[in-house]
């Protein structure tokens, strides 16, 4: 998002449809056998992935990365999953990964990238949308229109669990708390890091004191959670 934004190219979050080798077969387990009629030890045609195959992903991989090359994209030395297409010595595009969730953003100015985008939708039915927000790994991110991103993550915040403390107990704040009070805390202060660490950094050090006082803390110490 860094590199997009100043390079000034638009980002668009990529969904694959779905994808699966030409030709694919199998011996199917004694108990997939039994259960489909099939006589044992049976060579069989995949047609639909079924269950969890475990060389999937390293097929997904190589898959992807011989087309991109194809299209005379180089991947990055220092992540496999990190794709640039470069004119004359000028980065036009930027592709980066994790499994089947891609990113791309590139000068949509270009013919030569437009012409790339094209080629990767037709090659995996591609759904690679327009959209200024979209969600990606569970974070909302927004593109404004001087290129730069946003992210935060309001339905994540949401659905943490508050601490609801007996209207007794907030009466005096230096009290000691109970241990599952503090069960309560060191879960919420858990999902606050996290939260921290991938949106709001500016909330670190404040969640990373609080942290600190988890062994032994009061009630002030949940107020301020």
């Amino acid at each position: 998002m860094q590199l997009a934004a100043s390079y000034r190219h638009k980002m668009r979050k990529g969904d694959v449809t779905g994808t699966y080798p030409d030709d694919l077969f199998c011996i199917p387990c004694p108990e997939i056998c039994k259960r489909m009629g099939f006589p044992a030890v049976s060579i069989t045609e995949v047609k639909n992935a079924c269950y969890g195959l475990v060389d999937a992903l390293l097929e997904w991989y190589r898959s992807i990365s011989d087309f991109f090359t194809k299209l005379r994209l180089q991947k990055c030395w220092s992540d496999a999953y990190y794709w640039v297409y470069v004119v004359d010595g000028v980065t036009k595009e930027i592709i980066s990964g994790h499994v089947d969730d891609f990113l791309f953003s590139g000068d949509e100015t270009h013919e030569g990238w437009c012409t790339v985008l094209k080629c990767i939708q037709t090659e995996y039915k591609w759904g690679i949308g327009k959209k200024k927000m979209f969600t990606q790994y569970g974070i909302q991110v927004e593109q404004h229109e001087h290129f730069s991103f946003s992210l935060s993550q309001p339905k994540y915040v949401e659905d943490l669990k508050k601490i609801n403390l007996r209207a007794f107990r907030k009466k005096d704040r230096s009290a000691p708390t109970e241990e599952s009070e503090k069960t309560q805390l060191r879960a919420l202060l858990g999902g606050v890091s996290w939260y921290a660490q991938q949106v709001t950094p500016n909330f670190s050090a404040e969640v990373g004191l609080l942290l600190s006082e988890l062994n032994k803390n009061t009630l002030e110490t949940h107020l301020q959670g």
